[in-house]
């Protein structure tokens, strides 16, 4: 039989932009933070083959940083904050290939220095520790610094749920599961770290919403929907790349999966899914009550921080060169190329 052969097909994708009816801005730190996040990324250890190093250079993540936290002026908070995203992609790609045990051992190495600080820099100190345990460290330091304890809290539970969920993807993935659409919308909720991100929008402006405010039913809707229009706007512009290597966490593939369709029915049904998640982010924000004029700041802080996260992340897909060579043609015909294997003839 001769080798598969490759097709290449296109599929149109919404207008993502067009659909979200938030304020998009960019950082004017973003020339400072940028060149800062990326030598940060180098600490010995980390980057250890050329495709990671290529993989780094064409990120742009500081670009992430200051598209997604326009407003903060203060500049260590706000490098904190992009550090944070540079790790989370490094993170990702280093767990991509991984089974549930190669993970979890990716947790241990992250959650534990952040558990243990002073452990880990006694052995950072000797020299039998450094790589992703060493920026971890560094990273949750700098946090606790001046974050305060209930925040710093809601970063690090946040975090390691983030660690359990990649772990049961791992699962998945060498199992080739595909999840029903709820089942994976809840997952994406968490596999996504974009709770840690909205965590660190508290930091960022420095103050703490309180906990009867931050578990009201409401605040936790939006939160979830801000969340899925992030995670799926990833989704749907990373669907090339996912659906050739063959993988299975991502909500059109979910549809596809649950639904029989083809792609471009999943694509458009996926678009369905997402107007319709803006349209109940933007009803429920306006039914929110009032704590009074000093909380009910931080709440509209917090939202515009989660919003800011919306427009944002969506904007730089087509910014880096992660997704596409030319992320703002892709922008402007809304078409994407990819390629699946054709039954060998």
């Amino acid at each position: 039989m001769s080798p598969s052969v490759r097709s290449v097909e296109s599929v149109v994708i919404p207008d993502l932009i067009a659909m979200e009816p938030f304020e998009f801005r960019i950082n004017p730190l973003d020339s400072i933070i940028g060149p800062a996040t990326d030598k940060w990324l180098e600490t010995p250890g980390v980057l250890t083959t050329k495709k990671m190093q290529k993989t780094q250079k064409v990120l742009n993540a500081g670009l992430l940083g200051a598209m997604c936290w326009p407003d903060i002026n203060d500049r260590e908070r706000l490098q904190v904050c992009t550090d944070f995203v540079n790790f989370l992609f490094h993170l990702d790609d280093l767990t991509d290939d991984m089974d549930g045990k190669s993970a979890e051992t990716v947790r241990e190495a992250v959650i534990d220095p952040m558990d243990n600080p002073e452990k880990w820099m006694k052995k950072i100190e000797r020299g039998e520790a450094h790589g992703i345990s060493a920026l971890a460290l560094d990273l949750w330091l700098r946090i606790c610094h001046t974050a305060t304890p209930v925040v710093s809290k809601r970063f690090r539970d946040t975090f390691d749920t983030f660690f359990v969920a990649v772990t049961e993807e791992a699962v998945d993935r060498k199992k080739k599961v595909i999840r029903g659409v709820q089942d994976y919308i809840d997952r994406r909720r968490v596999n996504g770290a974009v709770r840690s991100c909205f965590a660190l929008i508290e930091y960022a402006n420095d103050f703490e919403l309180p906990e009867e405010v931050f578990d009201h039913p409401t605040i936790r809707k939006l939160e979830d929907w801000a969340n899925d229009l992030i995670t799926w706007a990833n989704d749907i512009l990373s669907f090339p790349i996912e659906y050739e290597r063959g993988d299975s966490s991502n909500i059109a593939m979910s549809v596809m999966h649950e639904k029989g369709l083809g792609v471009q029915d999943a694509m458009d049904h996926s678009s369905k899914l997402f107007g319709d998640v803006v349209e109940n982010y933007v009803t429920a924000r306006a039914t929110l009550p009032s704590w009074g004029p000093e909380i009910d700041k931080m709440v509209e802080l917090y939202l515009h921080g989660m919003e800011y996260w919306v427009i944002g992340s969506t904007e730089w897909c087509f910014w880096t060169q992660r997704y596409f060579e030319d992320g703002l043609a892709v922008r402007e015909k809304r078409v994407i190329e990819f390629q699946r294997p054709e039954k060998a003839t």
